[in-house]
C-alpha cells in the first residue's frame, strides 16, 4: 500500500511537489457553484468555525485502499483563534506534531530523522501551508479551511471540477439531524463528502478519495520524477546535507502503481469541545529534547491562481541568456512561449527539468519558445545545465524582477503564453507534466 512509503517520501520532501493545485477555482454564488442550499449550508458552517474562539477534537482517520482496510490513525486538534494550534497525528509507527504559538510554527516527527522545522506562523490555521498541515497523507485536513470562514470558500471547494450538491440526511453522533454536502475539494482531496449538523453547523465527518493524487501517482512520468527526486536526495546525502534514502532510490526504479488505484479516507470527529479550556503551555513551540530545529521560511501557498487573468496580456520582461545576450519576452511575439521558473537548489524543479527538455525537443520544431528562468548566479546555473546536458534555452533573472512580476512564490512555476502574448496557463508545483502538455495543446502544439 502507498501509506507505508510516506516516511521515506517525507525524507525527500516529496509532498512539496504533490500538494500543488493545478485546477482553476471559482467561488461564485449558489447558481454558479451548485445547489444553493448546499452552498449556503457549507458557507454557514465555515462562518461558524471562523468565529470559534477555541476548539478541541479527536479525529479518528481510517482508509480503505482498493477494497482493503488500512490501519486507523488518530489526530488531536487543539485550536485558539486565529493561529494558535497544536496538531498531533499518530499512526502505526509515525507520530507527527505541528505547533503554532501565533508567532512561530514548528513541525517534527518521530520516524524520518529529519530535524524539526521552525517557520513563521501562518496568519490563521486556514492559511497553514506547510508540508504536514496541507497534505492529506500527513496532518492535513480540509477542516482547517473551515476556520477561514465563507470568504475562504474557493480554497475549500474546486467548483471548476464539480458543483456543490446536497447528499442524504443522517443522525450525527451527538444526536442532532445532519446533512451531507458533496463537492470536489482543492489540492489532493478529490471527491469530498462532509457531514454537517443542521442546527449546530458542526462538522462531524469528512470523507474523500484523493483522486488527483492517485491519478498523478499512476502516471509513469510521475514515477520517473519521484525517482529523480530520490536521486537528488541521495546526492544531497552524499554531501552530508540530507538523510540516507538509498533504499528508496533503488525501490523507485521498480515501482509500478496499480491502474485506477483508489483510497477512500474517512475522518470522524469526536470529543468536540466548543469552547475548550486550553492551558497556555499547549502552544509552546519547542523541539523534542536532543534536537535542534532548522529555521525555514514560511511555506508559500501552492496555488495555481494566476497573478493576472487568463486571456489577458502578460507583462514584458528582460532576462539574460547563459552566453550573456539580453532577451525580451516580447521578441517571441508570434510564437507560443513556455516559461519554467526554477532553481538548481529546488528538488521538485530539478526533477521536472527532463520534462522541460522533452517539451523543448518536441515543441521547438512547432514554433514553441522555451524560457527556463532562474534568479541564481550565472556560473551556478551554467555549470548545472552543462553537467546535465540540457539544451533548452536558459536565462538568468539577475535583478529578480521577472519572478516578482509573475508572483512566483513557489517553484517550479510554469507559465504558458499564446502567440499574441496572452496568458493561457499558470501552473505551480512539480509533477505537472500532464497539465503543462494540456495547456500547450491549447496553443496548437502536439506533444
Amino acid at each position: 500500500m502507498f501509506r507505508p512509503l510516506l516516511p521515506t517520501l517525507a525524507l525527500i520532501a516529496i509532498s512539496a511537489s504533490l500538494s500543488s493545485c493545478s485546477s482553476s477555482r471559482a467561488a461564485g454564488n449558489g447558481s454558479q457553484s451548485g445547489d444553493a442550499q448546499a452552498v449556503a449550508l457549507l458557507k454557514k458552517a465555515m462562518d461558524r468555525y471562523a468565529n470559534l474562539p477555541t476548539y478541541k477534537t479527536r479525529c479518528t482517520e481510517s482508509q480503505k485502499t482498493m477494497g482493503m482496510d488500512g490501519p486507523a490513525q488518530s489526530r488531536d486538534i487543539i485550536y485558539e483563534k486565529p493561529n494558535r494550534f497544536r496538531v498531533v497525528s499518530a499512526g502505526v509507527a509515525m507520530v507527527q506534531t505541528c505547533i503554532s504559538d501565533g508567532k512561530s510554527e514548528i513541525e517534527f516527527d518521530n520516524l524520518t530523522g529529519q530535524a524539526p522545522r521552525e517557520s513563521p506562523a501562518p496568519a490563521s490555521i486556514a492559511e497553514a501551508s506547510s508540508m504536514q498541515m496541507v497534505h492529506p497523507m500527513f496532518c492535513g485536513t480540509l477542516l482547517y479551511k473551515f476556520f477561514g470562514g465563507a470568504g475562504n470558500f474557493e480554497n475549500l471547494v474546486d467548483t471548476a471540477k464539480k458543483p456543490v450538491t446536497l447528499g442524504g440526511e443522517e443522525k450525527a453522533p451527538s444526536g442532532e439531524q445532519a446533512r451531507v454536502v458533496k463537492f470536489y475539494g482543492t489540492a489532493q482531496y478529490g471527491n469530498v463528502e462532509v457531514l454537517i449538523g443542521e442546527k449546530s453547523l458542526t462538522v462531524y465527518r469528512i470523507r474523500y478519495d484523493s483522486e488527483p493524487l492517485f491519478k498523478m501517482l499512476s502516471d509513469p512520468a510521475t514515477l520517473k520524477q519521484l525517482s529523480g527526486l530520490a536521486d537528488v536526495a541521495a546526492s544531497q546525502h552524499k554531501k552530508g546535507d540530507g538523510p540516507d534514502v538509498k533504499g528508496f532510490t533503488e525501490a523507485m526504479k521498480s515501482v509500478k502503481m496499480p491502474e485506477n488505484m483508489k483510497m477512500d479516507t474517512e475522518e470522524l470527529y469526536s470529543q468536540i469541545q466548543i469552547p475548550a479550556t486550553i492551558p497556555a503551555a499547549t502552544f509552546k513551540v519547542e523541539a523534542p529534547k536532543g534536537t535542534t530545529p532548522v529555521k525555514v521560511p514560511a511555506a508559500p501557498s501552492l496555488s495555481s491562481k494566476p497573478p493576472f487573468p487568463i486571456g489577458s496580456s502578460v507583462p514584458d520582461f528582460t532576462v539574460t541568456s547563459l552566453d550573456g545576450q539580453t532577451v525580451r519576452l516580447s521578441s517571441f511575439r508570434g510564437h507560443p512561449v513556455m516559461i519554467d521558473f526554477w532553481a538548481t537548489w529546488c528538488p521538485p524543479c530539478v526533477a521536472s527539468l527532463p520534462n522541460t527538455q522533452e517539451i523543448f525537443k518536441n515543441g521547438s520544431p512547432q514554433g514553441l519558445q522555451v524560457m527556463a528562468i532562474s534568479d541564481e548566479e550565472q556560473a551556478t546555473v551554467s555549470a548545472f545545465i552543462k553537467d546535465k546536458g540540457y539544451t533548452f534555452p536558459t536565462y538568468i533573472d539577475a535583478a529578480k524582477e521577472t519572478g516578482a512580476k509573475y508572483k512566483t512564490e513557489a517553484i517550479p512555476t510554469t507559465v504558458v503564453i499564446d502567440a499574441d502574448g496572452k496568458l493561457v496557463a499558470y501552473i505551480v508545483g512539480g509533477m505537472q507534466e500532464a497539465n503543462i502538455k494540456k495547456a500547450l495543446s491549447k496553443v496548437g502544439l502536439k506533444l
